[in-house]
């Protein structure tokens, strides 16, 4: 048993009783479903301890996650991609939390053998090549090249991955993150050094800000150094924690920068969403930098309990007695994932 199962089983009953009619579910209870905490909340519920990922699993697990993967399959394009929600027709960014589903659904035996479909294979390999062959940015011109250079400080010859589906859209650091992960989780071995994700990783690592950390992949603007955001950094982090590989071995001083300004900024934080999301990335990195033991130890209590206000500071709540985290699917289903001892959800087996 896990030390948080309780929790967890807390936060999936929450999501269950939450979901939206339509299978679907959004940023807020009862708002719009979108595609992204769709497919965050299918990934916690498919928890192979506690959740719908095991034989005789409770029936409201189950129809829960048949229902999402209803809505997830229905939204799919023909492209392979999916929107940011059901009236979207364009994809983008979106498809990468929705691939890494797929990918996780179809990569654990137990898991598949209860909720795929043979259908569900097809749909994601037209995802991953929608990833792999029109999602990532343009190649620049020497001039281009020139003049992103002198302004942010960045090599525009390595390629990120977009938000949105303009084919001249740049690409950003937590995009390039998510798909990253989507991409990988399929099978770790061979895609973590495939020549994508090398490149994904110089990426990430010629966009690393001077102080440390990420921000939306700008670590400069002319000479002046831009600061690093939490969700840059978290995501950029669990990128890493999900690609490196052996081929890394020396080139890991962006990541190990990156740990100690995010364990600061959980240090300072009220807010539950950076709490579960940087925890979600910290847990892969323990007693690195400022990350110790101790540091750990405080962040999981401010999960859970919250923190108290103080003189210009709201105060967290923790996970309320419905069991989600500030009346979020998304949030709660990322703090759900950092809970979680099964590591399933990026190391399926």
């Amino acid at each position: 048993m896990g030390i948080y199962d309780n929790q967890i089983r807390l936060g999936l009953d929450f999501l269950v009783k939450i979901q939206n009619p339509d299978g679907g579910w959004g940023y807020k209870v009862g708002g719009q479903s979108f595609v992204e905490p769709t497919a965050l909340a299918l990934l916690v519920l498919f928890h192979p301890n506690i959740g719908a990922g095991r034989l005789n699993a409770p029936q409201p697990y189950v129809d829960a996650v048949q229902k999402g993967l209803t809505r997830l399959r229905a939204d799919q394009h023909p492209d392979g991609g999916w929107g940011i929600f059901k009236e979207d027709q364009f994809s983008g960014w979106m498809t990468y939390p929705a691939t890494w589903c797929f990918n996780i659904l179809l990569r654990i035996p137990e898991l598949a053998a209860l909720y795929a479909k043979p259908e569900d294979v097809d749909s994601r390999s037209s995802a991953r090549s929608l990833i792999l062959n029109k999602q990532r940015e343009p190649k620049v011109t020497q001039k281009e090249w020139d003049i992103y250079k002198k302004l942010l400080s960045i090599d525009s010859n390595l390629l990120g991955w977009k938000w949105g589906p303009n084919a001249t859209e740049a690409g950003f650091v937590i995009p390039t993150a998510l798909a990253m992960i989507a991409l990988t989780v399929e099978d770790r071995t061979i895609v973590a050094d495939s020549d994508q994700i090398r490149e994904g990783k110089a990426y990430l690592r010629d966009r690393a800000c001077a102080v440390g950390g990420w921000n939306v992949g700008n670590p400069y603007m002319y000479d002046k150094q831009l600061p690093p955001t939490p969700d840059g950094t978290a995501y950029a982090l669990l990128a890493f924690a999900v690609t490196l590989s052996t081929s890394d071995f020396g080139g890991t001083q962006e990541v190990w920068r990156g740990v100690s300004v995010l364990s600061d900024f959980l240090e300072e934080t009220y807010s539950d969403h950076v709490l579960a999301l940087g925890l979600l990335s910290l847990r892969f990195y323990p007693d690195i930098g400022t990350n110790n033991s101790d540091r750990m130890g405080r962040f999981y209590i401010k999960l859970l309990k919250g923190t108290p206000s103080q003189t210009g500071k709201p105060a967290s709540k923790g996970q309320a007695l419905s069991g989600g985290w500030m009346t979020s699917p998304h949030t709660t289903a990322l703090a759900i994932l950092a809970l979680s001892d099964n590591l399933y959800f990026v190391q399926p087996q």
